[in-house]
């Protein structure tokens, strides 16, 4: 570790000189130092243990400082050493900063702070540097994958042998490319053991990371990769039993509000209204899925798109339609309808109402579908901005009217344009 390197006494104002196996100097000024100068090549978690003695009119007060590469700017480090008036020595050791690990040229200088009583002398011997051999890194624990909400922090840790330093890496999916995570504010203590993904989104669901570790020597190591899923609040897995407000069978153990945006998937069970303030924001049944009411008078309002590629069971309770923005009625069989809200409503097939079709705000545009009122429907509500637009071949069907089935004023709130 040491090979082809010296001990000096450079910065002497006076000679330097070897007596009885002790490196010695006298007339001390400030500044003045002892230099050692080694080798770490392949070796950290370095330290030096030294004798160094003080004459009864030497220099008594130093300090220990080293430089890498060249001796030309040093840097302190450990404690200083003091000596009594009358003189004394010692043996010291002190563990090397970290910089010099794994470096071709060490300097390590003890230099006076205080200058020698005349001509007195120090004396330094016994000089030995000490340390671990670095080998290439190798990597004892993987990163696992990580199932997070949305908005939460997701975190990767990897475990090694002989490391010296850390790099996450990621891509945005199985067919892209690593790059080393930025500081920013998404990433976390990226060149650590532990990486943290700060406050991830749904957007993220799919990235992958892996850890590249630093060694002594190469090869580096590289970590086995690890995938972060994504839950958004809103997907309903319905592992505990049926019922809508039921937290255990939302992802994120959450029941939705009006922001949520609600997904649906087969398998498993399906959800069931059964409560009368139900909400959402988008409402996405997949194929193979199933929505449906229990009793007839709970309630669902949808306050943004509704896409039923699976079935949207409406034969009981209420579904409302209260976006402001355009929504589309599956097609289907309803027991009560609620138009609600300042946004266009348009049929995405033909559609029966059994109980009550409300008219409060927002038309309902027909286009080649028929809007039917069952024998037992009606209409209610009704008004300039709120009606039926018969823009097609579709149209507004009332069914049994007249004797023995339904009597009285029938309204048909048509118009054949949005105003």
């Amino acid at each position: 570790m040491n090979a082809n390197k010296q001990l000096t006494a450079g910065g002497q104002s006076a000679g330097a000189f070897v007596s009885s196996g002790q490196f010695m100097a006298n007339g001390w000024s400030v500044g003045n130092y002892f230099q050692a100068n080694f080798a770490t090549s392949n070796y950290s978690t370095n330290s030096i243990t030294f004798f160094f003695g003080a004459f009864e009119f030497g220099a008594k007060n130093f300090k220990l400082q080293y430089a890498v590469g060249t001796p030309t700017t040093f840097t302190d480090f450990g404690s200083a050493i003091s000596f009594p008036s009358t003189g004394g020595e010692g043996s010291y050791t002190y563990a090397l900063p970290a910089a010099c690990n794994n470096q071709a040229n060490v300097y390590i200088r003890i230099t006076a702070t205080t200058a020698s009583n005349g001509g007195g002398g120090d004396y330094l011997n016994s000089f030995f540097v000490s340390g671990f051999a670095m080998t290439a890194p190798s990597i004892t624990g993987q990163p696992s994958n990580s199932t997070v909400c949305e908005g939460a922090d997701a975190t990767f840790s990897v475990t090694a042998n002989n490391a010296i330093s850390y790099q996450w890496q990621y891509r945005t999916s199985s067919a892209g490319t690593f790059v080393n995570c930025p500081n920013n504010a998404v990433f976390d203590n990226e060149t650590t053991a532990t990486l943290t993904v700060n406050n991830v989104t749904a957007a993220m669901s799919g990235y992958q990371f892996q850890c590249v570790v630093t060694g002594g020597t190469t090869p580096n190591a590289t970590s086995s990769t690890a995938t972060m899923t994504v839950n958004a609040y809103g997907t309903w897995n319905g592992s505990a039993n049926s019922n809508w407000n039921n937290t255990a069978n939302w992802s994120c153990g959450q029941v939705p509000d009006a922001s949520t945006n609600v997904v649906i998937n087969s398998g498993g069970n399906q959800p069931v209204i059964n409560i009368t303030t139900a909400v959402c924001n988008n409402l996405t049944i997949n194929t193979g899925a199933t929505l449906s009411f229990t009793g007839t008078n709970n309630v669902l309002d949808v306050k943004g798109t509704v896409t039923a590629n699976g079935t949207l069971n409406g034969s009981a309770g209420k579904i409302i339609l209260s976006g402001a923005a355009a929504q589309t009625i599956p097609a289907g069989t309803y027991k009560d309808l609620q138009m609600n809200g300042s946004g266009g409503k348009t049929l995405g097939g033909n559609v029966t109402v059994t109980g009550i079709l409300t008219l409060t705000s927002g038309t309902i545009t027909l286009g080649s579908n028929s809007l039917t009122i069952s024998p037992s429907g009606s209409t209610a509500g009704a008004n300039a901005a709120s009606f039926i637009v018969t823009n097609g071949t579709g149209g507004l069907v009332h069914q049994n009217i007249g004797s023995g089935g339904k009597t009285g004023n029938v309204p048909f709130p048509i118009g054949s344009t949005t105003t």
